[in-house]
């Protein structure tokens, strides 16, 4: 076989991919995060020369470390994408952009699946509910053809077994499903089969229960926050976030957007303006805390202009894209820590904490709400109604976490130089 150099199938690989249609940044971004290491790779064992059974072994590096808790699934399924392309274009000269494809889970005949089309056309499903209505529209006809039973034999009875099929396992969607059933009727009605009688738009579905996310609790906390490596930059950047959002319960897309000029370091306090709500909003911050940015600011952060506190770990560090990769973070020291993942409890399940340990230590349910930032608070108001000193004790305890160093350690406050 002609001799290709690693540096080649990734130069291949990237104008293929501006071919496709990727922007500038992108390729960028793709070039620096996630090429540039695997040529290091490369040289890293004595070769340039491009070899599938070295990209296997690159992998495999990083899904161990996926294994172990060091790198998020977001990451890891990044890195196995690049790598796949990268071998396609390796080893047949043509990079491979596909992705998996989507399987459907119910999938009835070509005749119905137009018969699906037209009854979403018809009622004019809004485009955010297609989806869903299609899939319970799918089943629908599925269990119709699992039943042998021709559209112009269709019977009550029919519909209501379904229902009744499906009631166990479809608990938290059965208004959808109930919707489902009373468009396939009306519309198999519409097209001669005159064993249909019910209206079942005029049968109300038993609302799903309001599941409890169950918050985090201090000892969880606490294990994930001792889980974490302060010896890397990204260690240093993920303990300042979660120490922020246990200290305040910001929400989550109000810490990806944190500035650098939001944080008061002299009086102890960060103000922005909330993205879901629209209002400011003036935290004060504990000693702990600012140690942890400031560690993260001045030892760890990338200086690239950025105005976010909060960067990416590759290049070329840019702001944190969405609450998205803050749950990341959690499921990773969540893994790292023994933390049992529960169900739907993610990031925002740090902002719960901070409120269920409020109502726990007996602060006022309108003061956990201000502090959440759930009423408007103005901007005349230097600092929030409530007095911290006061309510000291609150979700943040930090007690067993010893402020014995950094410049916020001692009563006396430093100013952080930019």
């Amino acid at each position: 076989m002609e001799y290709q150099s690693i540096h080649s199938v990734v130069k291949s690989m990237l104008q293929q991919y501006e071919s496709y249609g990727a922007s500038k940044r992108t390729i960028e971004n793709c070039r620096k995060g996630f090429c540039r290491p695997i040529i290091q790779y490369f040289v890293s064992r004595n070769s340039e020369r491009y070899s599938s059974d070295i990209l296997d072994q690159y992998l495999d590096m990083f899904k161990e470390k996926y294994e172990k808790g060091v790198i998020g699934s977001n990451y890891y399924s990044t890195v196995t994408r690049v790598v796949k392309i990268l071998k396609s274009v390796g080893d047949t000269g043509i990079a491979d952009f596909s992705r998996a494809p989507v399987v459907r889970i119910y999938e009835p005949s070509s005749i119905h699946l137009q018969m699906v089309d037209e009854i979403i056309e018809i009622n004019k499903v809004a485009k955010g509910s297609v989806k869903t209505i299609s899939s319970k529209i799918r089943h629908i006809f599925c269990f119709m053809e699992q039943n042998q039973i021709k559209d112009e034999d269709v019977t009550d009875e029919l519909f209501y077994r379904f229902i009744e099929s499906v009631s166990n396992s479809n608990k938290g969607s059965m208004i959808e499903i109930m919707r489902a059933v009373s468009l396939t009727s009306e519309y198999l009605k519409s097209k001669g089969s005159l064993k249909l009688r019910t209206d079942f738009a005029l049968l109300p579905a038993k609302r799903s229960t309001i599941h409890m996310i169950p918050p985090y609790s201090q000892e969880e906390i606490k294990k994930i926050i001792e889980a974490i490596d302060l010896s890397t930059s990204i260690g240093k950047r993920d303990y300042a976030i979660i120490m922020l959002a246990f200290d305040t319960g910001l929400r989550g897309c109000d810490i990806v957007k944190l500035k650098l000029k939001d944080i008061d370091w002299e009086n102890q306090t960060l103000t922005i303006i909330q993205k879901k709500t629209g209002f400011q909003i003036i935290q004060a911050l504990k000693g702990i805390v600012l140690n942890a940015l400031a560690d993260y600011v001045l030892e760890a952060r990338p200086d690239n202009g950025e105005k976010e506190v909060f960067l990416s770990a590759a290049i070329p560090y840019k702001a944190l894209s969405g609450s998205f990769s803050l749950n990341v973070i959690i499921e990773k020291y969540c893994r790292l820590a023994g933390v049992e993942k529960k169900a739907r409890r993610s990031f925002h399940s740090i902002r719960r904490a901070f409120a269920t340990e409020l109502s726990l230590n007996g602060v006022r349910v309108d003061e956990i709400a201000e502090m959440l930032g759930h009423r408007q608070i103005r901007s005349s108001k230097p600092y929030l109604s409530y007095d911290r000193r006061q309510i000291s004790f609150v979700a943040a305890d930090f007690s067993e976490i010893p402020l014995t160093k950094g410049i916020y350690s001692k009563s006396r406050i430093h100013n952080v130089e930019e």
